[in-house]
């Protein structure tokens, strides 16, 4: 039992239990905890400009109540000969995290915000996990899935936050051979929420057989990240010479080569409905279609490494 004092904010105590049972080549576990933590995210994760922030600033909470999370987990892991397996379960229950409320428009929100400025909301995550390795001689494999699950609730809406994937699948292999180590990673993932545009409602004037367009367009967006993003798919190849060079003394330059996104697949990180005049139906309909924010294409990369 863990208890802190959060000054001006409140007391808490943080239980925490786990139950563990080891056999010849396998171990099994249960465990139950609850935390907390006087501090927030300053990230916006449903704005769209979130996808270009790798990183992550928390900030004090001013007011209570604190952030909590309560977790129960079961697991189960064995290896035999050259395979080790790993098994997870997880679901998890968060309180007073500080939450955007929800605009209409993804696209100009702030990435980043004040969580003083915020609502508390709550949140939910269920899941299983599953990673393997094998490894025998000069070839070794690893791998591994996640299934999950996971809900924000903000106000009155509750939804998929945006970052969240249902499926991800990574697999790893490498071979060593002479003085060369070559390398393939493999990784597959489902697409990413986001709200679709359900119709578009013309405002003011758009005659344009009378030679009028004084008007606007109004796009009406259905639930909140109840679509998905097309699915996520990259493979990279990697090789890497294993035996350093030395001229002098620890002096070595070992070359490397990569590619990554083999397949040049496009990887949508994000989208936005666009929304111009149809000219074969003068005007009085409209066309509206979903531009992607692809990530990278097929990079090529040569290096040396040099150690001195």
């Amino acid at each position: 039992m863990r208890a802190d004092r959060f000054g001006g904010l409140a007391n808490t105590f943080a239980p925490f239990a786990e139950m563990s049972y080891a056999g010849p080549w396998w171990e099994a576990r249960v465990g139950a905890a609850r935390s907390h933590q006087a501090m927030a995210s300053l990230r916006n994760e449903e704005a769209l400009g979130a996808i270009l922030l790798a990183y992550d600033l928390l900030a004090p909470v001013r007011n209570g109540p604190v952030p909590r999370n309560t977790e129960v987990t079961a697991g189960w892991e064995g290896s035999r000969g050259d395979w080790r397996l790993r098994l997870d379960a997880y679901a998890r229950r968060m309180e007073n995290i500080r939450l955007p409320v929800l605009g209409d428009d993804p696209i100009p929100e702030a990435a980043l915000g004040d969580p003083s400025l915020r609502v508390a909301g709550g949140g939910s995550a269920a899941g299983i996990e599953a990673s393997f390795s094998w490894v025998r001689g000069p070839v070794s494999a690893v791998g591994g899935y996640r299934w999950g699950r996971a809900w924000r609730t903000v106000e009155e809406t509750t939804y998929v936050p945006r970052f969240h994937r249902d499926h991800e699948l990574e697999l790893g292999a490498a071979l060593e051979t002479g003085r060369s180590n070559w390398s393939a990673r493999f990784s597959a993932r489902s697409g990413q929420p986001f709200t679709p545009a359900l119709a578009v409602v013309p405002v003011g004037d758009h005659d344009l057989e009378e030679g009028k367009d004084g008007g606007w367009w109004v796009v009406f967006h259905g639930e909140h990240n109840s679509g998905r993003l097309p699915p996520y798919l990259r493979l990279d190849l990697g090789w890497r010479r294993t035996r350093q060079r030395s001229r002098a003394g620890d002096r070595f330059a070992t070359p490397f080569v990569s590619v990554t996104n083999l397949l040049s697949a496009p990887n949508v990180a994000g989208g936005w409905d666009e929304v111009e005049f149809d000219p074969d139906l003068e005007g009085r309909e409209v066309k509206v279609y979903r531009e992607y924010f692809p990530q990278m294409p097929m990079l090529v990369f040569f290096g040396l490494e040099f150690g001195f």
